[in-house]
């Protein structure tokens, strides 16, 4: 599975198939966990109602029970070799469970219900289904599923009214009327996780980069500080600032000095290693967070990216950009160890510009 980090960059900032490929390994997580149950009460199932009837009293309940419970088995396996499977084996088992509850709602509308005036238990798994259909299809598919399978149901009702005379039921009533209910709060719970994404991003990314933003970028230099320090591991930051930018927006206009600044952040992104992080801290400055790295190692890394960033030509422009390195003292708070960062870039800018300057 990947890094807490990982997973809050890619739901942040990656692109949908990046967080397609994230909620695809959650999901494999949690089916490992479930086919194995499904498997043992299909098992189970059958179990009693040999022990109770010598048979398996519902002849849906004998031709796809045990396909289920070979599904659920199959799936697990697969998950286990390939994680790509992870989705076509979730939507196959969801068809063949649609189609166990939908056969056996015919069955006890024409055999089950006359003789017992209930339901049998398999209705107590319907909600499943409408449910199922927001984890495993998109939204709006799901959303068409639920209402077909929906539909189909309340077809089998009116089929046996018309077929047998029979006044209508409460339990039908209340039975589709939760089914309608069911499905509604399915796509809520989609429709919340959606704006939900949609608010965090908007909260925490900075509009014109794509990167973190300072609030956000602070909260995370706050917690990698408690890390460090009840790790005992170095960290170091480095504040980058890129030169003259404003003659880039005097002279080409705002919208090539966002070009450039969209631009630069991405190739800066992907100077760093995985578990360092890139936020923007204000203007035309970068906040850079290095976990497990002490001053010589930063000064470092900042003076590769001060080299690569003046081999870029964003937009056919030469830049620079001055950086100031600070490692973490001692019981130091995140403000004092930006400031030192703060005065290091500084005296790069006073020293001349595309320099590293470290405070020590």
């Amino acid at each position: 599975m990947p890094s807490e980090k990982h997973e809050l960059e890619t739901i942040l900032f990656g692109s949908p198939e990046a967080v397609e490929d994230l909620r695809r390994a959650y999901f494999r997580r949690v089916m490992l966990l479930t086919y194995p149950l499904g498997f043992l009460a299909v098992l189970l199932a059958l179990a009693l109602d040999l022990r109770l009837h010598g048979r398996v009293v519902s002849p849906v309940d004998a031709a796809l029970l045990p396909l289920l419970g070979l599904g659920f088995l199959a799936g697990f396996v697969l998950l286990l070799r390939d994680e790509r499977y992870t989705l076509p084996v979730g939507q196959g088992l969801f068809w063949i469970f649609a189609l166990y509850v939908l056969l056996s709602f015919v069955y006890q509308h024409f055999f089950f219900f006359p003789q017992s005036g209930r339901f049998s238990e398999v209705s107590y798994w319907a909600p499943l289904l409408y449910l199922g259909a927001f984890l495993l299809f998109p939204t709006k598919h799901a959303w068409r599923i639920g209402l077909l399978l929906w539909g189909l149901g309340v077809l089998t009702s009116l089929v046996y009214l018309l077929v047998e005379a029979s006044p209508i039921s409460n339990i039908w009533l209340q039975y589709h009327a939760a089914g309608l209910a069911t499905l509604g709060v399915g796509f809520l719970i989609a429709l919340s996780s959606f704006w939900y994404s949609t608010a965090r991003s908007e909260a925490t990314v900075d509009y014109l980069t794509r990167l973190p933003n300072r609030r956000y970028t602070q909260f995370v230099l706050e917690r990698m500080i408690r890390e460090a320090e009840r790790a005992g591991r170095p960290l170091s930051v480095i504040l980058l600032d890129l030169d003259n930018f404003k003659r880039i927006n005097d002279t080409l206009g705002h919208w090539a000095g966002d070009r450039v600044l969209r631009s630069l952040a991405q190739a800066i992104r992907g100077m760093l290693r995985e578990h360092d992080w890139l936020g923007r801290w204000g203007g035309e400055e970068f906040l850079i967070l290095l976990p497990s790295t002490d001053g010589k190692r930063a000064a470092q890394i900042a003076e590769r990216l001060g080299q690569r960033l003046m081999a870029l030509r964003p937009e056919g422009l030469r830049v620079s950009a001055s950086l100031g390195v600070a490692e973490l003292r001692a019981g130091e708070s995140p403000v004092a160890l930006i400031a030192r960062a703060d005065r290091a870039m500084y005296r790069a800018k006073a020293a001349g510009k595309g320099r590293v300057e470290v405070d020590a």
